[in-house]
């Protein structure tokens, strides 16, 4: 029985150790591509999902749609690593998702095209809350995922800078001007988020996260570097 008793114990160390290790090597990975997944399914050429799908046609496709596999890749993530103590959300948070949610009713109550707009809340409100919540209950580190979520950014604007710069050369307040009103085939628009507004909007995310994070006396010098670099690609891009 002592035997038997010490054989159990060791065999449960080496599962637990073998889980620990997996665990090490499997946390930076899935955080990484939940991170990179958040930019990449807004540019090309994931953001052709609609059109390939056609989803005017088969509007429950949307359900195959780049953002809606990777809020299910979170809820494997979630389910995978479980947070031992989850955070708790800002009231502040909770108040704003919730006029964003009833934006989002009344907006579908008014419109003309009711299967369009719920399909924008599904992916603008409805995803973007799903996977919040999910990667609060996860124990992923946010640190990587934030840092995935800048590179992946500036990677995709970067691509959309040097088509700009291949096509106007340093541009002129004129060239910016007429950039913004046309478009020709694979050009800095197709490249961005397909429009100059939209993508005006995104570029702020990383400009302002990037400059936060980076003056964050808390924040590791690695990733510090990252957001400062972010945040200079996205202030070059505004520019």
């Amino acid at each position: 029985m002592i035997e038997l008793s010490g054989g159990t114990t060791a065999s449960r160390a080496r599962v637990g150790a073998w889980a620990q290790s997996r665990e090490r090597r499997l946390l930076p990975v899935v955080s990484w591509a939940i991170g990179l997944g958040v930019p990449l399914t807004g540019f090309t050429p994931l953001n052709h999902a609609a059109d390939v799908l056609d989803v005017d046609a088969y509007p429950w496709l949307v359900l195959l749609m780049p953002s809606t596999l990777l809020v299910l890749f979170a809820v494997a993530a979630a389910g995978l690593f479980p947070a031992r103590i989850s955070l708790p959300t800002p009231r502040w948070l909770r108040v704003g998702f919730a006029l964003l949610l009833g934006g989002a009713l009344v907006s579908l109550v008014g419109s003309s095209d009711r299967v369009m707009s719920l399909q924008l809340a599904y992916l603008s409100v409805l995803l973007p809350g799903a996977l919040y919540v999910l990667l609060v209950h996860s124990r992923l580190p946010r640190e990587l995922i934030a840092a995935a979520f800048l590179v992946g950014s500036s990677a995709m604007l970067m691509r959309a800078d040097a088509v700009f710069i291949q096509d106007y050369g340093l541009p002129s307040p004129d060239d910016l001007f007429i950039a913004k009103f046309v478009n020709s085939p694979y050009d800095f628009h197709y490249y961005g988020l397909q429009n100059p507004g939209q993508t005006s909007l995104f570029v702020l995310l990383p400009l302002a996260l990037g400059s936060l994070w980076a003056a964050d006396r808390n924040t590791g010098r690695l990733f510090r570097w990252i957001a400062l670099a972010s945040a200079l690609v996205a202030f070059a891009t505004t520019l």
